[in-house]
């Protein structure tokens, strides 16, 4: 069959409409309802938005500190993992390993610190034992050996003299510093416990002296001198057994600068029965010879 000559050419069951080119439709022309490129036609799946994964549960903050002080501090460091532990068992919270980590840890420090402490306490009363043998066995070989012993040792009866002690405020030279001692007050008692100190076993001898920094350095009294009490009976009794405090102590007094003179006291505990009759020693720490030591008559 012949076709006009304007005719448009027959279109196939597959073929394009007539409107359109080969390609599709002409530019600026839309695509009929219904013809759009769905989801997944050429561009992938469908994609969601808006959806996040699941975290999960949160991570507890006193298990992971259970293990960071088991390290540290075990005791401390047991008892926030057991709480971690306590906290995780319902899984409501993570970090259970944490807890139990902190727990081991804890446990297995704690165990080698005291293994150490029962090791050094051993060792103490084994090294007390051995020294004392070793001193008894000493003697037997060389009788007087503790007399010599006790001259090597600063302040102890055996460096002092009674007989040679100064007089109250007369100066002489120890160590870093020029002392005279002032006083020796017998019955400090009652004005140290108004100042709110204890009361003590024994009878309060508070020692007053004036001391002058003569070195080139500031010098502080408490760590450049001691002060000790020597009774009559031949006993020392040094600052340590003095709890009290006051104003003007050696413990308190703020260092001396080079040539300055400051007033000084320390605080000694004598039993009543020895308290009267002795002398005062003021000795310089750090002479380990005992023969830079001066004494000082208790009136």
């Amino acid at each position: 069959m012949s076709l006009p000559p304007d005719s448009p050419p027959p279109q196939g069951p597959y073929g394009p409409p007539h409107d359109q080119g080969p390609y599709g439709p002409p530019p600026g022309q839309r695509q009929p309802y219904g013809q759009q490129p769905g989801y997944g036609q050429g561009g992938g799946a469908p994609q969601a938005y808006g959806v996040q994964p699941d975290p999960g549960p949160p991570t507890d903050v006193v298990s992971v500190l259970g293990l960071v002080f088991a390290v540290l501090l075990a005791p401390v460091g047991l008892v926030l993992s057991i709480v971690g532990i306590a906290r995780t068992r319902d899984g409501r919270r993570k970090g259970r390993g944490f807890a139990i980590a902190g727990i081991i840890v804890s446990v297995v420090l704690s165990l080698i610190v005291a293994a150490l402490v029962v090791a050094l306490v051993a060792f103490g009363s084994w090294f007390t034992t051995e020294l004392g043998n070793t001193v008894e066995e000493l003697e037997e070989q060389n009788p007087g050996f503790s007399d010599q012993l006790d001259e090597l040792l600063p302040s102890t009866p055996a460096q002092v003299d009674p007989a040679s002690a100064l007089p109250l405020g007369e100066t002489v030279e120890v160590g870093d510093f020029a002392v005279a001692v002032t006083e020796v007050d017998l019955e400090a008692a009652d004005e140290l416990v108004a100042q709110g100190n204890p009361s003590a076993d024994g009878r309060y001898v508070v020692v007053t002296a004036d001391v002058t920094n003569t070195s080139d350095e500031t010098q502080g009294v408490y760590l450049g001198l001691n002060a000790s009490y020597l009774s009559a009976q031949g006993s020392s009794y040094d600052e340590l057994t003095c709890d009290a405090g006051f104003d003007g102590q050696a413990s308190r007094l703020d260092p001396v600068e080079p040539g300055a003179t400051a007033a000084v006291s320390w605080c000694l505990v004598v039993p009543e029965a020895e308290a009267g009759g002795g002398v005062v020693v003021i000795a310089s720490t750090f002479d380990v010879t005992g023969a830079d030591t001066a004494v000082w008559a208790e009136q």
